[in-house]
């Protein structure tokens, strides 16, 4: 794998060299967050901005939880609110926390103020807590259910619910 990404990175370098922009999509078509995530870091700066630019909301959201601060600090700068929205509310809360808490004060507010109402309930109560406490770290989302319910019945509900929650360590 590690050879295949590498030479993923050399052709998105020569894209980059050849000036054929318009290729960088197809290049990245298919391939997973985290080697995406790489290849951004992997890239001078300029270059892992303009890829990061192209990605599809939701690509770009799970790369944005991955690359260092620096590189998605940039990028976050280079959105306007309503892009930084619509990639928030993808991920998870925690990591939505830790993405807002990365934007600078005064954008802070107009992005939480775009968000929806349970959205935005969430991510003011995570963003209470320090980055690296128990509280910072935990997301809200849950799966909940009553003892009574039949496990199928759980079953059909974690099926239901596995876009919408990132990991579900108890239930």
């Amino acid at each position: 794998m590690e050879e295949e990404l590498e030479q993923k990175i050399g052709l998105i370098e020569s894209i980059f060299e050849r000036g054929e922009l318009s290729s960088l999509g197809p290049a990245v078509d298919g391939m997973r967050g985290p080697d995406i995530a790489e290849i951004v870091m992997t890239l001078p700066f300029e270059r892992s901005i303009k890829l990061f630019a192209i990605l599809d909301t939701e690509t770009a959201s799970e790369v944005l939880t991955i690359i260092d601060e620096g590189y998605a600090r940039e990028a976050l700068g280079r959105l306007d609110e309503s892009e930084v929205v619509n990639l928030v509310s993808l991920m998870a809360s925690d990591d939505a926390a830790d993405i807002i808490r990365l934007l600078p004060p005064d954008r802070i507010q107009g992005v939480l103020r775009k968000l929806s109402r349970e959205e935005y309930e969430d991510l003011r109560a995570l963003m209470q807590f320090d980055e690296e406490s128990a509280g910072g770290l935990m997301a809200m989302e849950i799966v909940a259910v009553r003892d009574e319910t039949l496990i199928s019945d759980v079953i059909g509900l974690l099926r239901s619910e596995v876009e919408s929650i990132e990991h579900i360590q108890n239930i």
